[in-house]
């Protein structure tokens, strides 16, 4: 389970259930989290309100995002 806290006012924000990995945008305003299955999501930080699915990415390696926040990139493995 991954947790999201306000370190300003020690507020739990949100709980996310099987996240596999997760990175925070260079500008700290949006969480893109991976789960178990592969999908991808993007959430808006701090409210944690959902932004956009992305789906299942069935074969995905690993991803990224660029350091300015504007890109994501995933590496699969289609065999």
């Amino acid at each position: 389970m991954l947790q999201v806290w306000g370190l300003s006012d020690e507020r739990l924000l949100g709980k996310l259930k099987r996240v596999r990995k997760f990175d925070i945008t260079p500008d700290g305003r949006t969480l893109v989290t991976e789960s178990d299955n592969g999908t991808l999501r993007l959430w808006s930080l701090p409210d944690m309100q959902k932004l956009k699915v992305l789906g299942r990415c069935y074969g995905l390696k690993s991803w990224s995002i660029s350091f300015d926040g504007q890109l994501l990139t995933a590496r699969y493995s289609w065999s």
